[in-house]
């Protein structure tokens, strides 16, 4: 989708007025939706982009790791920086990931759900159906390659309304 980057809200603002609402507001760095904010209202808009640029809270931090499990919020919250917010076109659908192990630029094996059911609009999946879908290999494949990427690796997808 067209991504567009957005360093305060004038410019934020300014985005929103030349591509129309809903759009999707994403930062760098964040993981399990928390750096996704769906617009739909002009008025969201600069609550919106504080959010993204506002280093989390102890209490939000913590609230977090209990609900992962995890102290892993804790401590990346101590390594955060704020990273100026992308604008990117909305698309109508379902979302999608493919897990992938790769070695080097190569994909050794890899998974793709569809979510059934989520925390939340943008949070981590609770339900997911196993599913085959070559145009998500192939995009994942592309990007280890492209990037020479090891490791277990993540690589999120929305499952478009209408054209699939």
């Amino acid at each position: 989708p067209r991504t567009v980057p957005v360093p305060d809200v004038p410019a934020l603002e300014a985005a929103l007025a030349a591509h129309g609402l809903p759009q999707v507001l994403k930062t760098d760095g964040s993981w399990g939706g928390a750096g996704v904010i769906v617009l739909r209202r002009l008025e969201d808009a600069a609550p919106a982009f504080l959010r993204a640029t506002t280093k989390p809270g102890l209490v939000q931090a913590l609230k977090l790791a209990a609900w992962e499990g995890s102290s892993r919020p804790v401590f990346t919250r101590r390594h955060w920086r704020a990273h100026a917010p992308d604008l990117q076109e909305f698309v109508a659908g379902h979302p999608a990931n493919r897990a992938v192990l790769a070695d080097r630029g190569r994909v050794l094996a890899g998974l793709s759900v569809e979510v059934l059911q989520a925390a939340g609009p943008t949070a981590p999946a609770t339900v997911v159906r196993v599913v085959e879908d070559a145009q998500m290999a192939a995009s994942a494949e592309a990007m280890v390659a492209e990037l020479g990427l090891s490791g277990l690796l993540g690589f999120d997808f929305v499952v478009e309304q209408g054209t699939g």
